[in-house]
């Protein structure tokens, strides 16, 4: 027995029904353990992609090169300038995770201040924010990477800029449609009533309730984040050498897809496998956290 009146054994016996209840939980639904299990693997592999990578990613051993996989000291092979393939892939992970992350939550605090404000307020300024929240999501990605590119030149920020321009104003919606199903609600009125500033309702009351949907939007959001990014430095305008990029690997090994078609089907399977995993993800959050779909 402690301070708490619980005795360890309770608390053992607790933990444990947590435990049991929590893996009944993941069982009844595979997607969600099948697309978190995915989406930790690549994030665990880009965040210590420096500890367990066996080679530095810019290291060459024009000896070794085009290696094919599970040759000596080189699981997946090596490509033209005898670099490790396994460990591009996983420095290429590191990139697209950071790179994803970053759009992300720039993405979803710019999209939920505008639609915040926009669904709460109403009137003149929705109207004005709504227009700009179209007009950027029908801006094409790639007219937009362009014209950041020809700005600031080739890069990564470019590209985040690029994607975080369109990005946003998917939140944005969202987050509006669900202010404006909240404001007229016995719960903001109260605080209304209680003489509570237009932003503290906002942040405080009105925010929450959209988290779930933009929970789940976050996680396509990192989809089509690493997808985009590697179609940007596919065609030379994301990811500059020597510092690795799922699209960047994929367009140097293209020139030797005939005799070494591993420099290909490395980066392409990773791109498709974790971009699958997110959209699972997605759509497991989405059951889980929508009540119609829950009773359903």
């Amino acid at each position: 027995m402690n301070e708490t009146g619980i005795p360890p054994s309770g608390r053992g016996k607790a933990r444990g029904g947590r435990l049991r209840r929590g893996a009944r939980f993941l069982i009844r639904r595979p997607a969600l353990l099948f697309g978190g299990i995915i989406v930790t693997i690549f994030i665990g592999a880009g965040l210590l992609a420096p500890w367990i990578a066996p080679y530095p990613y810019a290291a060459q051993d024009l000896a070794s090169a085009l290696k094919s996989p599970l040759s000596p000291h080189h699981l997946m092979g090596t490509d033209q300038f005898g670099r490790d393939l396994f460990s591009r892939i996983l420095f290429g992970a590191r990139t697209s995770f950071i790179f994803a992350f970053g759009v992300t939550l720039l993405s979803i605090v710019l999209g939920v201040v505008v639609g915040g404000i926009s669904g709460y307020f109403g009137g003149a300024v929705d109207l004005i924010l709504a227009a700009v929240i179209d007009l950027m999501w029908a801006f094409p990605i790639v007219l937009a990477a362009v014209l950041f590119v020809g700005l600031l030149g080739p890069g990564l920020l470019p590209a985040a800029l690029a994607i975080t321009v369109v990005n946003w104003a998917g939140t944005a919606r969202i987050v509006r449609g669900e202010v404006i199903a909240l404001r007229e609600r016995e719960f903001v009125e109260a605080a209304r009533a209680l003489g509570r500033g237009h932003l503290f309702i906002i942040f405080r009351h009105m925010i929450p309730n959209a988290l779930p949907a933009v929970l789940v939007l976050a996680s396509f959001s990192m989809g089509i984040a690493i997808l985009v990014e590697a179609s940007l430095s596919f065609i030379g305008l994301g990811a500059q050498p020597p510092l690795p990029s799922w699209g960047d690997l994929l367009s140097e090994g293209w020139e030797y897809n005939q005799y070494a078609p591993w420099l290909v089907i490395m980066p392409g399977v990773s791109i498709v496998v974790i971009v699958l995993g997110f959209n699972v993800l997605g759509d497991a959050l989405r059951e889980v956290l929508d009540p119609r779909l829950r009773e359903r």
